[in-house]
C-alpha cells in the first residue's frame, strides 16, 4: 500500500476538510437570517430614498423637520442593525458552506458592496444631515441631505 493510499479516506478523496462548517439546520437558519435581513436593508433604504426626496421637495419646515428626525431614528436603529447583520450572516454562510468567503467573484462583490454601502451610510448620514436630523437641530426647507 502507498502512502498515498493509507492518507487518504475514502470521504475525504484527496479533499482537505474545512475546518469549520455550518449543519443544515443551521444553514437554513443562516440564510433566512441573510435574506430577511438583506430585503429588510433593502426596503429601509428605499423608505429612506423617499424620506429624503419627500424632507428635500416639502415647504412646510414642521414637515421637513419630522421627516428628518424619522430618517435619523430609522438610520439609528433599523439600518444599522440590519447591514452589519446581513454582512455578519453573509460572512458566516460563505465561510460555513462550500461557497467560501474568496472563491467566488460575485461573492466577493456583493461584500464589499455591503461593506461600502455600510460604511458610506454611517459617514454621510451624520456629516450631511445639516443639522435637520439631529433632535432640535435646524431645518432647512429644501436643503440636501
Amino acid at each position: 500500500m502507498s502512502a498515498t493510499a493509507v492518507s487518504q479516506s475514502p470521504t475525504t478523496r484527496g479533499r482537505t476538510k474545512k475546518k469549520f462548517e455550518l449543519s443544515r439546520r443551521g444553514r437554513r437558519l443562516t440564510l433566512a437570517v441573510h435574506v430577511v435581513t438583506s430585503v429588510g436593508w433593502v426596503g429601509l433604504s428605499l423608505a429612506m430614498a423617499v424620506l429624503a426626496v419627500m424632507g428635500y421637495t416639502t415647504e412646510d419646515a414642521a414637515v421637513a423637520k419630522g421627516v428628518y428626525y424619522a430618517m435619523y431614528v430609522f438610520d439609528d436603529t433599523c439600518v444599522t442593525v440590519f447591514s452589519i447583520t446581513a454582512a455578519l450572516s453573509g460572512i458566516l454562510l460563505s465561510c460555513g458552506t462550500k461557497w467560501g468567503l474568496l472563491l467566488h467573484w460575485w461573492i466577493i462583490v456583493k461584500w464589499v458592496i455591503t461593506l461600502f454601502m455600510t460604511i458610506f451610510a454611517w459617514f454621510n448620514t451624520g456629516t450631511r444631515s445639516g443639522g435637520g436630523a439631529v433632535p432640535g437641530g435646524t431645518v432647512r426647507c429644501g436643503a440636501p441631505i
